[in-house]
């Protein structure tokens, strides 16, 4: 429930729950969107303890910022996490994310991961992708979760495409948002 929020009554919040011993992957993962110092400072006391890299990197989802960069390269260095890395790329479309996606992609990186990066992205260059891949992928069904947020023509005429088919009703349906 504190998702991306950074005002005060959010940070008591944050800070009384860890006071209380609450799971600090949960209280990670609600820094998504958050690139203030209070979020950096928070991360900052988990960095070093591999336990929590899973939970740091997606709570780099969404950030565009040197420091998230810097977090995702040094957590990439240290620990692999590919998958969550490329998925921590939702919602970025910038050239620095792109590089990152098609590097994956060269990789051979699972699908899965590669359309989760895309949700939120309405540009020509995502679209080639999404459509690239839908073309190339027996996994239609996790590219459908990457038109989550996007309410485009594109996106309509190929949600309209996958809900007469049977199966896709699930991503269908969690890419209404």
């Amino acid at each position: 429930g504190l998702i991306s929020l950074d005002s005060d009554r959010a940070w008591s919040l944050r800070e009384r729950l860890e006071d209380e011993g609450a799971d600090e992957d949960s209280l990670l993962l609600n820094l998504e969107g958050l690139d203030s110092d209070r979020a950096w400072n928070f991360r900052e006391r988990y960095i070093n303890k591999r336990e929590y890299a899973t939970s740091l990197t997606c709570s780099l989802v969404g950030l565009d910022s040197d420091r998230a960069w810097s977090l995702r390269d040094r957590l990439q260095e240290e620990f692999g996490l590919f998958n969550l890395l490329l998925q921590s790329l939702a919602g970025i479309d910038s050239d620095r994310a792109w590089k990152l996606r098609e590097r994956f992609q060269k990789d051979g990186v699972s699908i899965g991961p590669l359309g989760y990066s895309l949700i939120g992205i309405d540009s020509d260059r995502a679209w080639n992708l999404r459509e690239s891949l839908l073309i190339h992928s027996t996994d239609k069904g996790s590219l459908l979760y990457s038109f989550a947020g996007l309410d485009s023509e594109r996106a309509r005429s190929l949600r309209e495409v996958y809900e007469k088919d049977a199966g896709f009703e699930l991503e269908i349906i969690s890419s209404i948002v």
